[in-house]
């Protein structure tokens, strides 16, 4: 489940749950890593989801103000969450194991700040008509 192993052939394999249902683990190092992992996520999750939700707020004052800066705004904002909290779907976990579907995460969030940079330049530099 942490490092996303297939085909275990462990004698006495290690299990864990995650959304009631119970995944094997390669080994106790992965089972530790993956609980701990969990803690920290329970631990940020009021933070997460504050952050998403003032971004947004932020964002909507910004666009009000001046709308082209709120789009790099809440790229960047968006970015650097992902960033500090790769919080992934269970399918993706399935898929990929929790190491790396939070790498994949982390490099979707500085693919958005790319993107909300390369954006915000493009529409800096068309013409401005009224």
């Amino acid at each position: 489940m942490w490092c996303g192993k297939k085909g275990l052939s462990v004698e006495k394999p290690q299990t864990i749950e995650l959304k009631g249902d119970i995944f094997s683990v390669c080994c106790n190092e992965c089972k530790e890593k993956y609980e701990k992992a969990m803690v920290r996520k329970k631990d940020t999750q009021k933070k997460y989801l504050f952050l998403l939700i003032s971004s947004f707020l932020i964002f909507f004052g910004i666009c009000i103000v001046s709308g082209i800066y709120g789009l790099l705004f809440l790229s960047e904002a968006i970015g650097l969450i992902i960033i500090y909290y790769p919080n992934t779907t269970p399918e993706t976990v399935k898929v990929l194991g929790l190491e790396k579907s939070r790498k994949v995460a982390r490099i979707l969030g500085i693919i958005i700040m790319i993107l909300g940079i390369i954006f915000f330049s493009a529409i800096s530099l068309l013409p401005y008509k009224i």
